[in-house]
């Protein structure tokens, strides 16, 4: 019987497994370390940069080492069919069950009906944050320059929610229009509506693919979006269609403390064109400026946050 065990990222767990390419024993030892989210992975590109050269030409004479490397997915199907592991076998995810899909994941019933009932039980915990200017960002996320949020769930899904800065900034939001199961978002397009006293504004989407969830009672009271912006403030469950493309272009680690402090800057320099000098260097904005500063436009406040 499978288990499909409740997932929260917690300080001091279990220590990474082999990555895909050791496992398959293209490679001695490389553990993975981003929980086999390999779109994002610059080792997973580099090897199969090689492996799709080596498909391509057949080296003359005695094959370097280089030359020698194929995909993992080739590799194990060179294993008679009853041993060849399941992704979720080598992920540590259930017991050993063999592929029977050739490693074609998207043709495969079982990895859709694992990914629909794992991703229940998943729960995001952002365990380090990175503070800065008086706002939050999570460690393994990404961040999009409109300010919305992606969180790689498997190689293909994702979560995408708005950031503490944008929700601190423009709220309290009256409410956020959000497209409907099986709506097409494209990345750098408007994806999300939010909405405010009779004023709106479109949300960029981070990714390109199609909704396969949606938090539709945070869409009509998004105020609990504020208390756990990365956890339960998730908007929609995407299936991506171009994470290898996309993820490059988004914002990751420590960039995003760089990133954050400009989204500050741009905002005070808002401000100081309508009020004047207005704190010194490094100071610190406050939640709700529309709000506390009424004569301030909150079209022109919200382009600021979300046209960088």
């Amino acid at each position: 019987m499978l288990s499909f065990p409740a997932v929260e990222q917690q300080a001091g767990g279990p220590a990474p497994r082999p990555c895909y390419w050791a496992q398959a024993q293209v490679v001695r030892h490389k553990a993975c370390t981003r929980e086999f989210q390999c779109q994002s992975c610059p080792f997973d590109r580099a090897l199969r940069k090689q492996a799709a050269v080596n498909a391509a030409r057949k080296p003359k004479g005695e094959p370097r080492l280089k030359d020698r490397i194929e995909t993992w997915q080739d590799k194990l199907r060179q294993l008679p069919a009853l041993q060849r592991p399941c992704i979720h076998t080598m992920r540590g995810e259930i017991t050993f069950r063999p592929c029977t899909e050739n490693y074609l994941c998207a043709e495969c019933s079982f990895h859709q009906y694992f990914q629909d009932i794992y991703s229940v039980h998943t729960v995001l915990s952002p365990i380090d944050l990175l503070e800065c200017r008086g706002f939050h960002i999570p460690q393994g996320y990404y961040l999009h320059p409109g300010h919305a949020w992606v969180k790689l769930e498997s190689e293909d899904t994702v979560r995408i929610g708005l950031d503490q800065f944008a929700l601190k900034i423009l709220g309290p939001l009256d409410c956020i229009d959000i497209p409907v199961l099986g709506k097409r978002l494209t990345q750098d397009q408007p994806g999300f509506i939010l909405h405010r006293e009779g004023h709106s504004i479109a949300v960029l989407s981070p990714v390109s693919g199609v909704i396969t969830d949606v938090q539709t009672e945070l869409g009509e009271h998004p105020a609990p979006a504020l208390d756990d912006p990365y956890g339960q403030g998730w908007l929609v469950r995407v299936k991506a269609s171009d994470l290898r493309r996309e993820l490059p272009g988004l914002i990751l680690g420590m960039e995003s403390e760089d990133f954050l402090s400009q989204s500050v800057n741009r905002v005070f320099s808002l401000l100081e064109e309508k009020y004047g000098p207005l704190a010194a260097d490094g100071g610190d904005l406050a939640p709700d400026l529309a709000g506390q500063l009424p004569e301030m436009s909150w079209e022109k406040l919200a382009e600021a946050v979300l046209r960088p």
